[in-house]
């Protein structure tokens, strides 16, 4: 298995053909997979929905690893989007390395445990992981906020 590191798929063009050959042949759910269409310019929004489509009609399971989408459009409601590189998560943003022998034997565990997690019927569990997730998103948030308080108060000497 490999690590847990982002691998990139940019949509240069926007066939349907194209993009679903690309994803078909993406890591998705193994490993995190950020798809890129900002080169795709004017066309962002086609190549965002033939993304949303491939993942629907295959049924693409993108768990334990979300699928991101980079793009200079705002928001979609089905996919996670971000607009830069460094808004990604960053832990899954490290350089490859070999692994030495500690590493190497929880590689081996968490390798393991994701094989076990394909047997897990996703419609079971996809309420409680949403939950879960929904509450980390609203305490990023508000940390986020709390960090832009305390920057503008120790901009303006309190």
């Amino acid at each position: 298995m490999p690590l847990p590191l982002f691998r990139v798929v940019e949509i240069l063009e926007v066939k349907r053909s194209s993009i679903w050959a690309k994803l078909a042949n993406a890591p998705i759910g193994k490993q995190p997979v950020a798809v890129d269409v900002r080169p795709a310019k004017e066309l962002e929004y086609e190549a965002l929905e033939l993304v949303d489509e491939y993942l629907t009609k295959n049924k693409v399971r993108d768990f334990p690893y979300k699928l991101s989408v980079l793009t200079n459009l705002g928001e979609h409601p089905r996919l996670e989007v971000f607009k830069h590189w460094d808004d990604l998560p960053a832990f899954f943003k490290r350089k490859n390395r070999p692994l030495n022998m500690k590493e190497n034997t929880l590689m081996a565990k968490v390798t393991l445990k994701q094989k076990n997690m394909e047997n897990i019927n996703i419609e079971e569990v996809e309420e409680t992981i949403s939950s879960y997730a929904n509450k980390h998103k609203l305490l990023a948030k508000k940390q986020s906020y709390l960090n832009y308080l305390k920057q503008l108060s120790e901009e303006l000497g309190m």
